[in-house]
């Protein structure tokens, strides 16, 4: 876990393969990760990722879970397809007001 994480690429990557991820609150998907049950989200330090990590390997009912649960978020919140759509939404937006704006000027 990183102190600080602009997306969390490594975290969605695993995710994409059904693999239980544990982030520290600084990285900006640990809401998605904790809203979904894809994985761990702990504050950094040595303690909370020393419990995160033996609560994965000890608990494979847990373990088991998070993974259907990570590769769920993944597929529902960062598949190419997925992300595609926002963002045309987000332009088609874009747009709209960039042409509400310029009827207005004249």
């Amino acid at each position: 876990p990183s102190h600080n994480e602009n997306f969390g690429m490594s975290a969605v990557e695993a995710m994409a393969y059904g693999l239980p991820v544990i982030v520290s609150e600084g990285v900006n998907i640990a809401q998605d990760i904790a809203h979904d049950g894809a994985g761990a989200v702990i504050p950094t330090g040595i303690e909370p990722l020393s419990q995160a990590l033996a609560d994965l390997i000890f608990n494979n009912d847990k373990r088991q879970a998070l993974s259907a649960h990570a590769l769920a978020c993944a597929r529902s919140r960062y598949d190419v397809n997925v992300v595609a759509k926002q963002m045309i939404l987000v332009y088609e937006e874009t747009i709209d007001k960039t042409s509400r704006r310029s009827h207005c000027t004249k």
